[in-house]
């Protein structure tokens, strides 16, 4: 398959550009724009308190953000789709969205292994046995 040159490329994208933020659905909430959770919980992940927001009702869906490291916030229009049918569950990972960075300091703290680990101190902490995970750069 031949690769576009840049010229053909970005002629491409202007074109396609107008239309492209025209088929662009208005419903999906930005950010700043998301409902306040129904409820927001502290859950204790090995003496770090993890901040839990959730919306909706239903079978749970956590709502997990790049990482590790990257704030719950950029899942926010996710987690309001996901919450016309189920309940969404936004995790906080250490150090950001109102959870608690571990003290002292330590870099081994923010790892996949530790991410899992608390994943599993919300899941307990919420009582939950099922859960359906929609992540993003993981």
């Amino acid at each position: 398959m031949r690769t576009p040159t840049p010229i053909v490329l970005a002629a491409a994208l202007v074109f396609a550009t107008p239309a492209l933020a025209a088929s662009q659905p208005a419903a999906i909430a930005e950010p700043t724009q998301a409902a306040a959770p129904t409820e927001t919980h502290k859950i204790d992940a090995d003496g770090v308190k993890l901040t839990v927001r959730e919306w909706g009702e239903g079978e749970p869906v956590i709502c997990l953000s790049g990482g590790p490291g990257f704030s719950a916030d950029q899942m926010l229009s996710t987690a309001a789709q996901v919450a016309k049918a189920h309940r969404a569950i936004l995790v906080g990972q250490r150090g950001t969205a109102g959870s608690e960075v571990p003290e002292p300091f330590d870099p081994s703290q923010f790892s996949i292994a530790r991410a899992v680990a608390d994943l599993e101190a919300v899941r307990t902490g919420l009582g939950l046995d099922k859960i359906t995970l929609v992540g993003h750069s993981w």
